[in-house]
Parts: C-alpha cells; sequence; structure tokens
C-alpha cells in the first residue's frame, strides 16, 4: 500500500461503480476525484495533476480510449488503470499500451490495490 496520499481521477459513467471503487479505496490512502465521462475528464486533467488516472472504456460522449489517446498525443505519460470488461489483447489493439494497464470487470477490491501500488510505485 502507498505510503503517501496518491491523487486518482476515476473515470466512470456507472454510479454503482462509482460508489464499489470507492468502498473497495476505503483503506486506501488516496484522494479520488470522479469524473462520469471522458469529456469531464479530459478538462479536469488539464486543470490538475493526478498520480493516476482509473478509466472506464466504454462511457457516453467520450470513452476511455479516447480519452487516453487525446492525453498521451499531448505527451501526458499518466498511469493509467482501464476498467473494462474486454481483455487485455482487445484493449492493447483500441489504445498504445505504454503505462497502461487493465483490470477486467468484474474485479476483486485486492486486485485493484495491488494494480493501484504497481502503477504508482514511483510515487510511494
Amino acid at each position: 500500500m502507498a505510503d503517501k496520499l496518491i491523487k486518482i481521477l476515476l473515470v466512470e459513467d456507472d454510479p454503482l461503480m462509482q460508489r464499489l471503487i470507492q468502498l473497495y479505496m476505503k483503506q486506501y490512502p488516496a484522494e479520488i476525484e470522479m469524473a462520469g465521462n471522458g469529456r469531464i475528464a479530459y478538462k479536469r486533467l488539464k486543470e490538475n495533476e493526478y498520480d493516476l488516472l482509473i478509466t472506464d472504456l466504454q462511457m457516453p460522449e467520450v470513452d476511455g480510449a479516447t480519452l487516453i489517446r487525446s492525453i498521451r498525443k499531448e505527451g501526458n505519460m499518466l498511469p493509467v488503470i482501464v476498467l473494462s470488461s474486454y481483455d487485455k489483447a482487445s484493449i492493447g489493439r483500441m489504445i498504445d499500451e505504454s503505462n497502461i494497464d487493465s483490470l477486467r470487470k468484474p474485479f476483486e477490491s485486492a486486485d485493484l490495490i495491488w494494480l493501484i501500488d504497481k502503477m504508482t510505485a514511483e510515487k510511494s
């Protein structure tokens, strides 16, 4: 588990999934900011600094793959965890995999925490 508070932007359009992730993260030293779609997330990424982006792929307005491609095009190499029902090979075909990992839905809290630790290891 991270020693320092990490700042996470969670991009998820499903309120139940947002709440589940918040419950999973209850004991984790993190500040979690929510965005309901990629358009809102893109704006927040322009205005704030985060240690980690956790995003769903399928969302209204701007999906997660488009969001990731947009920030990568601008040189933002923020670590990203993709939450999706797609497998890793399918995700890899949709987006450049540099500094990105994924969890297939449904997932366990321990898997999410382990992956957050892995992706933010340099920050702790």
